[in-house]
């Protein structure tokens, strides 16, 4: 937690608030794009979120995200570099997270 401390200059609750907000400033994008999909990409471009979760467990705040089954890749980390191995790259979804904020912001 020295990162969230010293890097980020928050507290650990002001960090599990944030990681919260953003979460959910992500849900409203995708349902924005969503939303301007044409009826026969909507079942294979949809775009959801996990809903985040916050517990506390003695006095203290932590963030989760609720568990979902199956195989997950990851395609972009937290400093925005996107994931180029052959899993993530398939069907050209690599694409679609360097474009999904400007696509939005810019319509």
């Amino acid at each position: 937690m020295n990162h969230i401390l010293h890097g980020l200059k928050i507290t650990e609750e002001e960090a599990v608030h944030k990681e919260v907000a953003t979460y959910l400033a992500a849900e409203r994008t995708a349902k924005q794009f969503n939303e301007r999909l044409s009826e026969g990409m909507k079942e294979t471009w949809t775009i959801h979120f996990v809903a985040p979760l916050v517990f506390v467990l003695n006095g203290k705040a932590f963030f989760g995200e609720q568990y979902v089954p199956g195989r997950f890749v990851k395609w972009n980390n937290n400093t925005g570099e996107v994931n180029l191995q052959a899993d993530a790259t398939a069907d050209q979804m690599h694409q679609v997270t360097g474009v999904l904020p400007l696509h939005i912001s810019t319509q």
